[in-house]
């Protein structure tokens, strides 16, 4: 009722100051709007508002979650679509490692690897991840990881999720 602006009313200036503001994509676009049916985890989001997280701030965000495919690959591809066309560059996705999984954003002359990848369903496979981190090394001067990972209602990470980090560390990634 209030707009789809209202709820970056108090921290668009905390969105807007930085050189890069990132965030994840905890939903979906689909070509016709689906509302989220009550009492349900599946977020389907108006088309209308994707512009306006650009707008606001936000540079990048990351596809690779848990809710990304909650009405199917067609409407992922759409959602990477939209990014695109509203200025919005979108990385990862949700199921392991490929071509959408990466990324390189260049911010005053530092070239930024980004790799994005979900956890919540499982790992992705470890030479993948490697891989991908290998080639951003070299293309790169700095590597983060993007993650979607923890325990629903969980306050601390798991000693899964720590040796992931570990992991991800000997692998290159300079931030996680």
């Amino acid at each position: 009722t209030e707009g789809f602006q209202y709820p970056f009313t108090n921290v668009v200036s905390f969105l807007q100051n930085p050189d890069l503001t990132i965030g994840n994509f905890e939903g979906i676009v689909s070509e016709i709007h689906t509302p989220t049916p009550s009492m349900t985890f599946q977020f389907s989001i108006k088309q209308e508002y994707l512009p306006y997280l650009h707008e606001v701030g936000f540079d990048v965000v990351s596809l690779a979650n848990n809710h990304s495919l909650d009405y199917g690959t067609s409407s992922l591809a759409y959602t990477r679509d939209l990014c695109t066309s509203t200025g919005l560059i979108c990385v990862g996705t949700p199921k392991g490692v490929d071509l959408f999984s990466s990324t390189i954003v260049t911010v005053k002359g530092i070239k930024i690897g980004f790799l994005s990848v979900e956890t919540i369903n499982g790992l992705p496979e470890d030479s993948a991840v490697r891989a991908e981190l290998t080639r951003l090394a070299s293309s790169s001067d700095t590597q983060v990881v993007l993650v979607h990972w923890g325990n629903e209602y969980s306050r601390t990470h798991s000693s899964e999720q720590e040796l992931l980090a570990h992991t991800l560390i000997d692998y290159g990634a300079d931030t996680i």
